[in-house]
């Protein structure tokens, strides 16, 4: 089982999770997900979600990932700012890492902005390598994707 840090605990998410990890989304992205869009999103039969929470049941981060066949797409990973720097994103892509295994995924694949440092030291780190870019494939702001990989 994925180690969480101390005063944290990881749990699938559900449709009760989902009004936090809405606002989580608004605080992270510059075109968040909808409550509608993050409902459809664990109702789907095909992804994996899952949340980082606090010992007082605040929401400190969230992964999920389309897993279709032999393959994870992550959608999305973020870690709320008062908890960053304390290993959430690791535990919740270590927990992705596990279920892929479990479920015979082959490789897990991400988009990230080239300038997320954090990010890319953390997918080095696990061991995902950059197979690509997507010229301006974010907006607000305008920035290209690297797309990487980790074969498992």
């Amino acid at each position: 089982m994925t180690d969480c840090p101390e005063g944290f605990t990881l749990a699938e998410l559900d449709k009760k999770r989902v009004p936090a990890v809405a606002e989580l989304e608004k605080i992270c992205f510059s075109e968040p997900w909808s409550e509608k869009s993050l409902e459809y999103l664990i109702g789907s039969g095909h992804t994996f979600a899952a949340v980082c929470e606090s010992a007082d049941g605040r929401l400190a981060g969230y992964i999920s990932a389309d897993c279709l066949f032999d393959e994870a797409a992550v959608l999305n990973l973020a870690v709320h700012p008062d908890f960053r720097r304390r290993g959430i994103a690791q535990a919740l892509t270590d927990r992705l890492i596990e279920h892929a295994r479990e479920a015979g995924i082959k490789r897990i694949t991400l988009e990230v902005r080239p300038s997320n440092e954090a990010a890319l030291s953390l997918y080095g780190k696990l061991g995902f390598s950059e197979y690509g870019r997507i010229p301006r494939h974010y907006r607000l702001p305008s920035e290209d994707a690297l797309i990487m990989n980790l074969y498992l």
